[in-house]
């Protein structure tokens, strides 16, 4: 803490440290656990990242800009436009799209899936997951092109974590382009007064690599999926971690629910 990690990031190193004194003690290599009366902080009153999900209109714009841009990050403009999409169909964490090869996908079956190997995801279970019909489209000639072991996107991009600096540059470029589609200057003046398109919105709020996870549960909450189903596809130990963290309801959404009331009757 004093390094200035956050309390979610030092629970983590707690949990470790205090598993490996436990087994100490099982394997009797030490009579006492001098680490049990250490108690885990509220990650809730130190967030140091709150991310913010994309709305369908800053999705478009960043596949657009990802496509025809530059490479950055160790991969093309098209490779990211593909991985922006996976992501945003899947929710599947950075580590998980990174360790993807051809071998991983069943594009033929009655239900075409992707396959999470228990290594490669954050809970070690490894899962199935369905995948949309565009992204089965859009994945067909990849994966053809690629030998079953080749990943889909190679490099040291994950491990670097360039993901975020990836949004950043195509986030950029996105919102540039916006702002030269304008037909006016009193036009410009008004789209550059607002946080469309900008990797850290007006309340702080960051649109980073894995805003994508965030918006993929948010627009499966608002188009009509439970909240069990949510937590299956986010492969999370609980609803509430997944209601509570990723999922985000915007005034729109609220609105929506309201209205969605039945009349009430007066008497």
């Amino acid at each position: 803490m004093k390094q200035g990690r956050g309390r979610s990031t030092a629970n983590h190193y707690l949990r470790a440290v205090k598993s490996f004194t436990k087994w100490l003690v099982s394997d009797h290599r030490t009579t006492e656990n001098r680490l049990t009366h250490l108690k885990a902080g509220n990650k809730n009153l130190d967030i140091r990242r709150e991310r913010r999900e994309l709305s369908q209109f800053e999705i478009g714009r960043l596949l657009v800009a990802a496509r025809v841009g530059s490479s950055c990050g160790g991969l093309t403009g098209e490779q990211r436009y593909i991985l922006y999409s996976t992501a945003l169909t899947t929710g599947l964490r950075v580590s998980e799209l990174a360790s993807l090869t051809p071998a991983h996908f069943d594009l033929d079956g009655d239900s075409p899936s992707v396959t999470i190997h228990a290594a490669d995801e954050k809970s070690r279970r490894g899962d199935v997951l369905p995948l949309h019909p565009e992204i089965v489209h859009l994945l067909r000639p990849v994966i053809k092109s690629l030998e079953q072991n080749e990943r889909l996107w190679p490099g040291t991009w994950a491990e670097r974590r360039h993901g975020n600096k990836m949004m950043r540059h195509d986030l950029d470029a996105a919102r540039a382009a916006w702002l030269d589609d304008a037909e006016t200057k009193a036009d410009r003046d008004v789209r550059d007064r607002t946080d469309v398109l900008c990797y850290r919105d007006n309340d702080g709020k960051q649109a980073d690599f894995h805003t994508l996870r965030h918006t993929f549960l948010s627009r499966l909450g608002r188009f009509g999926a439970s909240p069990k189903v949510m937590q299956r596809l986010a492969r999370h130990t609980s609803v509430e971690l997944m209601l509570g963290r990723y999922t985000h309801a915007n005034v729109y959404d609220l609105t929506l629910a309201i209205n969605a009331l039945t009349t009430i009757d007066t008497p």
